[in-house]
């Protein structure tokens, strides 16, 4: 249990930092391992939060392409990863 809780931190560490430099794609896939490692329902709701937010900010700044909707690619996104 232990273990799990420290890759739920450096997952949520990875994901701020690259948050603070604007690197949103990094940061979304990083709120998304942590949502995944998450220990509780709280810190769930949040990294999900996070990393909706990041995904969003990936599109507005080119990083990510929109191929359907912004909330359909969020929705494969979350299920299966971006690549």
């Amino acid at each position: 249990m232990r273990t799990k809780f420290i890759a739920f931190k450096t997952a949520v560490e990875t994901a701020a930092e690259a948050e603070r430099e604007k690197q949103y794609l990094k940061a979304a896939q990083f709120w998304r391992k942590a949502y995944q490692l998450a220990p509780s329902t709280l810190d769930e709701d949040w990294c999900f939060a996070r990393a909706d937010h990041c995904f969003k900010a990936a599109i507005d700044t080119g990083a990510i392409k929109v191929r359907k909707s912004r909330q359909l690619d969020f929705k494969e996104f979350w299920e299966k990863g971006y690549e």
